[in-house]
């Protein structure tokens, strides 16, 4: 389907709203409220080492915008004694299973959807969308889901909507609050939903790598759709891919 211009200024909820219409064949979706991730100090006891490491990462990050993790393996391999505590942090994973709230179409409102967001960020939770869509046939297909570590600015726009066609996706891209999610509008399958993440790959730090290896994880992908303390609002379309 192709999407209408019209809509850009929306937020990620009223998105969510439109799936019915994007996707006619869908018979519903998957949210999922969750917590926040713990902070990298906070999944390990730190040593001296760890600590020198996290200074390093910061420093990389401010400096030249390199990820916080990427920053921080780089910087473990450079560090004696070996940072066991970082290593043991970079593994943390939060996993999905028995999160996922199905979600009927025909139950799909904004007001019901904005009730549910308000009480997951009242809760210092968030609350996403998951890539998982059910089918009549009780057929599951996934919407592309992408999450990106570039910062916002018109620059990035340009390059994030080039790396979107160089990944043959069209869609809808969002502001995050600091970098972009976007969706697609062509479902994949299983295998294809991971053929699609690995090819993603290729182009981070453009794209978020340690958000792709979660994902892949799970084998689904999951996107913030609420707002969050240190963002604000919940995420903007921004562009028609």
């Amino acid at each position: 389907m192709k999407l209408s211009p019209q809509i850009i200024g929306i937020s990620a909820l009223e998105f969510v709203c439109l799936l019915p219409s994007i996707f006619p064949e869908i018979t519903s979706i998957n949210i999922a409220v969750l917590p926040f991730a713990p902070l990298h100090n906070s999944r390990a006891d730190m040593a001296g080492a760890d600590m020198k490491v996290v200074r390093q990462a910061q420093d990389l990050r401010e400096q030249v915008g390199i990820p916080f993790w990427d920053g921080a393996m780089i910087a473990a391999s450079t560090v004696d004694p070996v940072p066991f505590g970082i290593l043991t942090a970079a593994k943390f994973h939060q996993t999905l299973a028995g999160k996922p709230q199905n979600l009927n179409v025909n139950e799909l409102n904004l007001e019901y959807i904005t009730k549910i967001s308000n009480e997951a960020q009242n809760g210092n939770n968030l609350l996403a969308l998951t890539s998982v869509v059910n089918l009549h046939g009780q057929i599951i297909r996934h919407i592309p889901l992408l999450d990106f570590h570039c910062g916002f600015s018109p620059e990035a726009t340009r390059v994030v909507a080039a790396v979107l066609r160089e990944l043959n996706q069209r869609g809808a891209l969002f502001s995050s609050g600091k970098s972009y999610h976007f969706y697609g509008v062509s479902l994949l399958c299983e295998e294809e939903l991971r053929v699609f993440l690995g090819r993603a790959l290729f182009f981070s730090p453009i794209t978020d790598k340690t958000w792709i290896a979660h994902q892949m994880i799970e084998n689904c992908c999951a996107l913030r759709i609420s707002g969050r303390k240190d963002y604000g609002r919940p995420p903007k379309l921004v562009a028609i891919i």
